[in-house]
């Protein structure tokens, strides 16, 4: 396994709360940094795991199925990706493509229509399956 650094934004709960902390530890978010800017909350991770997309994916149910009303808005990459671990386009794709659907989610704080969902779910499909592809992507 390899270690994946990224950063989650949060909009919404206080995931700074010591009852929040301690839910995100027992959720398995012990490998992140909860901390707040001007920006709003964040978790940085550092993740052990066996792909980018899985230490993403988990990290996220993670930290809503910890802090109640909680909402993850955004995602950084890290500057320290490797070429071993993912390719730079592959990475660059997989934030993307999530960031994209994650817009899509809570845009104008309305509900989604079942197909936006669908398009939502299928443009994280196709992120994970950017990252997980045995070949390298070209730009």
């Amino acid at each position: 396994m390899q270690t994946h650094n990224f950063c989650l934004f949060l909009r919404g709960g206080d995931a700074l709360s010591e009852e929040a902390l301690e839910r995100l530890f027992e959720a398995g978010c012990d490998d992140a940094t909860f901390g707040a800017n001007d920006a709003g909350q964040y978790a940085a991770f550092h993740r052990e795991d066996t792909s980018f997309a899985r230490a993403v994916m988990t990290a996220i149910d993670g930290v809503v199925r910890a802090v109640d009303d909680v909402l993850v808005v955004g995602i950084g990459g890290s500057e320290r990706a490797t070429a071993s671990e993912i390719s730079d386009f592959q990475q660059a794709a997989f934030i993307a493509a999530l960031n994209g659907a994650l817009a899509v989610r809570y845009s104008a704080g309305r509900l989604q229509a079942p197909d936006e969902q669908q398009a939502v779910a299928q443009l994280i499909d196709k992120a994970k399956r950017l990252l997980e592809a045995d070949t390298p992507l070209s730009p």
